[in-house]
């Protein structure tokens, strides 16, 4: 996509895309595909879309998220966060009770 946020066509973009490709692995690319991946770009609003005439064009999506998304990303993080925080400290118990018990069995024994 262009650096500088203009339309650009939806040809135009497989045609930069399997340029690419056959750059870096000798392959250009199925058209289709890449077709099918700027449509799911555009359904995520990662690009923004319009429709002139028969032309489909997309220009990259350049605004940043609300604060009310970032808030619930963050959110997200913390709760896997405290989900792994309390996995640590159940398996840090459990590795004193089994000490605690091998002490107790070697203290009985000896």
């Amino acid at each position: 996509m262009n650096n500088c946020g203009e339309w650009t066509s939806a040809s135009e973009i497989v045609r930069r895309v399997q340029a690419h490709n056959k750059r870096i692995s000798g392959k250009r690319g199925d058209k289709n595909s890449i077709l099918d991946a700027i449509r799911n770009l555009a359904d995520d609003d990662y690009l923004e879309f319009q429709k002139d005439k028969n032309r489909h064009e997309y220009m990259r999506n350049d605004k940043a998220d609300s604060e009310l998304k970032f808030s619930s990303i963050m959110k997200g993080f913390e709760d896997i966060q405290k989900i792994q925080l309390d996995e640590i400290n159940t398996d840090k118990i459990i590795l004193k009770g089994l000490f605690m018990v091998f002490m107790l069995q070697t203290n009985l024994y000896f």
